[in-house]
């Protein structure tokens, strides 16, 4: 009952909140084609564009800040946008409609608090993946208009356009490391939702917030933005971010969260909480 309630309600009803990945995915291909473009025209790019390429562009991210050396430092406006853009669609669902009649009235037939806890984490793990399948929706069809290679290899290059190795990138390699923006989105998910659980939504997104100014500034693996910021990564730098690590790490924020989450809420006073 949960499931379909959330599905229907929390995705199909409420669709135009996903225009938002697909502004930012076009917005991302739009920079890079012209990072291209310009490339080309003063003969500074060595191979052609790839759609692996084209994705490490976007969720590459940007150096951490350095005292030293602050004057290469540039904001990583486009992870930001795409973590905070998601944090707000999470935030904004499963706990908006808790205290309303209706909510309340969907929660008290399906006679489960567990059931309806364990439902909104479905819809967070759902909603995040169709955020970044949209994102990869929209690349693969940009890249086919650009005509773009689909190798499905980062190929090395010395143009500063393209985010790569000394070595070439395939396989397992590849593919873990792609997975980590999308774990490290379902890491913050989880954590801003038990976070909103157990006091408000607000101070859910404002952790979020603080983990993902806190990555841009320091370059520790403990702040979880800094898994998802591929730049970052010791395959391509100096650096203690690991994809093995990085992954284990947010999978084991994602377990304790919703471990958290259905003990609280199975024992928490919901209409002390409404009335709250």
């Amino acid at each position: 009952m949960y499931y379909k309630y959330d599905i229907r309600n929390g995705i199909i009803y409420d669709w135009m909140k996903f225009l938002i990945p697909v502004i930012i995915a076009v917005i991302g291909c739009l920079s890079f084609n012209s990072s291209i473009v310009l490339s080309e025209r003063y003969g500074l790019l060595d191979r052609n564009a790839d759609y692996i390429d084209l994705l490490l562009f976007i969720f590459k991210g940007e150096k951490p800040f350095s005292p030293l050396n602050n004057d290469d430092f540039k904001f990583p406006f486009m992870w930001l946008i795409i973590q905070l853009s998601l944090s707000f669609i999470i935030g904004k669902y499963p706990f908006s409609e808790i205290y309303d009649n209706h909510g309340a009235i969907v929660l008290i037939k399906g006679k489960s608090r567990k059931k309806w806890i364990i439902s909104k984490f479905m819809w967070l793990y759902a909603v995040c993946i169709i955020y970044y399948f949209l994102i990869y929706i929209v690349t693969a069809v940009f890249s086919l208009c650009c005509r773009y290679t689909f190798d499905f290899v980062v190929h090395t290059s010395d143009s500063y356009i393209y985010l790569c190795s000394f070595e070439e990138i395939n396989g397992l390699i590849l593919i873990k490391l792609l997975l980590l923006p999308i774990t490290a989105s379902i890491a913050f998910s989880s954590l801003q939702t038990v976070i909103a659980l157990i006091f408000q939504p607000v101070y859910g997104f404002v952790c979020v917030l603080c983990l993902c100014g806190l990555s841009i500034f320091t370059n520790s693996i403990f702040f979880l933005g800094n898994c998802s910021i591929l730049i970052r990564n010791e395959i391509f730098c100096i650096s203690d971010i690991s994809t093995n690590n990085g992954l284990i790490l947010l999978f084991a924020v994602c377990v304790i969260s919703f471990i958290i989450s259905i003990i609280y809420f199975d024992r928490c006073d919901i209409l002390h909480r409404g009335d709250d």
